[in-house]
């Protein structure tokens, strides 16, 4: 009877474990399954991710072995003074520019000025200059080529070209505002 008994206890307790066990395990089985739910696709786009990563940094590494291989070998760096205009005050970078457009046959320098001048950086100004040119679109496009390609730091802030009539002829009056670094040198 013992024996019985014993076991019928033991049968409610388990019974009365196993619900508690359910009935406490329900939430956190919900939670695990809520957590699957909403980071499992997350998951998986981390990993597709990943693995588009890993392939974009293989193209890029391709890509870096071609550039390297076409690529001419570096030089070392030039000094950025050759490319300043130097000078006791502003009124060299007018002459020096003045040189280079004085050989192009079909253009007329009339006047320049300079505008401003603001510092640029440690010692050296940026000096805004004006020129007043007439000509033809030969000269123009000589003006344009020289100043493109002058060993010099310049660039051409604001151009403006109109047509006047000079008796029969047609020329272009040429208004060209040019931006230059200018570095002060007293010893020279």
């Amino acid at each position: 009877m013992k024996t019985k008994k014993f076991f019928e206890d033991t049968l409610k307790s388990l019974r009365c474990q196993k619900t508690t066990l359910i009935l406490g395990g329900l939430p956190i089985l919900l939670t695990f399954l809520i957590f699957v739910g909403i980071f499992w696709p997350t998951l998986k786009d981390l990993r597709s991710h990943q693995k588009l990563l890993e392939q974009k940094k293989a193209l890029i590494e391709r890509y870096r072995a071609k550039l390297q291989k076409i690529s001419p070998p570096s030089t070392p760096r030039e000094s950025p003074e050759k490319y300043l205009f130097q000078g006791r005050d502003p009124y060299i970078v007018v002459s020096e520019l003045q040189k280079e457009l004085e050989n192009i046959p079909e253009i007329t320098l009339r006047s320049f000025r300079i505008l401003k001048q603001s510092p640029f950086q440690a010692d050296i100004q940026k000096v805004e200059l004006n020129f007043d040119l007439e000509g033809d679109i030969k000269g123009l496009v000589e003006v344009l080529e020289r100043v493109e390609t002058f060993q010099k730091a310049l660039r051409i802030q604001y151009l403006l070209v109109s047509q006047f009539s000079r008796g029969r002829q047609k020329a272009l009056r040429i208004n060209l505002r040019i931006e230059a670094l200018f570095r002060a040198v007293q010893n020279l």
